[in-house]
């Protein structure tokens, strides 16, 4: 899902501006075909910024100096288009340059893709998802799991899962036969037998691994001890 920012490729310049109602004549914003369209609300919520005060804040972002440094050595990860810093991505399997964002964007760009109605507060791979068809910054993985997880919304609605307090322990295997056994119980089986036994109590010898298999009508505490 294209967010924000639309590129349009002239013969001799690459005009990039953040969508609103006043300054973009633009009315397509890239979606994949799995992608929510929610160009109304770039249109209204992104702050207009000239394409020449977008790249001052590009050139000026402390975290993108490296970055700056790799296009100075022509690596093919980063490139610069008219001025403007540019990242070569793949999505969904098709190479797409995407618009490197300075700092100061970014927080706008992770609430408008994940928060606003249409976005429908969707997870971290498919959040990443859509914003990668229009905008990248080094650390937007790492950023974007800390959005996520610092969302109320979604920590309200999340199924909540529960781990063992007490970590699983080795169990030391005894010098001798016949002195510690492993028991457990299997049942209601279905059907029972014919003579109405649906348990069956199960115990393990955990020095010779002998097994021992004892039918049982019901399930009593002391039964395990009996048998």
């Amino acid at each position: 899902m294209g967010v924000g920012v639309q590129m349009d490729e002239v013969k001799d310049s690459t005009v990039c501006e953040v969508l609103t109602c006043e300054e973009s004549s633009y009315s397509d914003i890239e979606v994949s075909t799995d992608a929510v369209n929610i160009e109304n609300e770039v249109r209204s919520n992104l702050s207009s910024e000239t394409r020449s005060t977008f790249i001052r804040l590009q050139k000026e972002d402390e975290t993108l100096l490296s970055v700056w440094e790799q296009t100075n050595r022509k690596e093919k990860e980063y490139e610069i288009q008219d001025d403007l810093l540019m990242h070569n991505g793949v999505v969904c399997g098709k190479p797409i340059k995407q618009v490197v964002l300075p700092a100061c964007k970014r927080k706008e760009i992770l609430q408008m893709a994940h928060e606003i109605p249409l976005a429908g507060h969707l997870g971290e791979q498919k959040t990443k998802q859509c914003i990668k068809y229009s905008f990248f910054w080094p650390s937007l993985k790492r950023d974007l799991r800390t959005y996520c997880e610092a969302c109320k919304p979604c920590q309200l609605r999340r199924t909540v899962m529960y781990r063992d307090r007490i970590s699983i322990q080795p169990i030391v295997r005894p010098n001798n036969p016949f002195e510690v056994w492993s028991v457990n119980c299997i049942g209601p089986l279905e059907p029972r037998s014919r003579r109405g036994h649906e348990y069956i109590v199960c115990a393990i010898d955990l020095r010779s691994r002998w097994a021992e298999a004892i039918k049982t009508k019901i399930l009593m505490k002391k039964l395990p001890a009996k048998c």
